[in-house]
């Protein structure tokens, strides 16, 4: 009989470890944390910091630093920080068709295109591209699988494409 309790306690903790280690790789990701991936990719493709967890470096950001920037959101909100991007005059936030109609005025001489699209939003993981367009054979697209753990969001960045 006390072979079978330890038997028996030994299994209840082993599923009581499981379902706790479950449950901290799977935390949800709310409508606020759409928000904050959508700002930190915004500045992410712009230079101006890191993703907790990535470990796909920005490859041609030289090529476009210095250009005004368009940027394009699809299937996602634009950050509401977004005056911390469109203060600078060099940078601003088009619809899909504004960016269209400036492309056919300004091409790429002085013109970098980011667009940011959610791709796919599930409970505990959601997949952003980011596309980079700075010249008309030249540019770089990335997608990230986003997840979020006790320590906040993080993301695992691959290059999709390069041209």
């Amino acid at each position: 009989m006390g072979r079978l309790f330890i038997v028996g306690a030994a299994i209840f903790l082993a599923v009581l470890l499981a379902v706790f280690c479950l449950r901290q790789s799977d935390v949800p990701l709310t409508p606020n944390d759409h928000q904050v991936i959508s700002s930190q990719l915004t500045a992410w493709a712009l230079g101006q910091q890191e993703l907790r967890g990535n470990k796909q470096p920005l490859i041609d950001f030289s090529f476009f630093s210095d250009r005004n920037a368009v940027l394009t959101y699809e299937n996602c909100d634009p950050p509401r920080d977004l005056a911390r991007f469109s203060n600078n005059a060099k940078i601003r936030v088009l619809d899909r068709e504004a960016t269209r109609a400036e492309h056919q005025t300004r091409g790429f001489e002085d013109t970098v295109y980011i667009t940011i699209s959610c791709l796919e939003r599930g409970r505990a993981k959601t997949v952003y591209t980011v596309s980079i367009m700075f010249a008309a054979l030249g540019g770089e697209g990335y997608d990230f699988e986003i997840t979020k753990d006790e320590d906040g969001l993080s993301y695992d960045g691959v290059q999709a494409w390069v041209a």
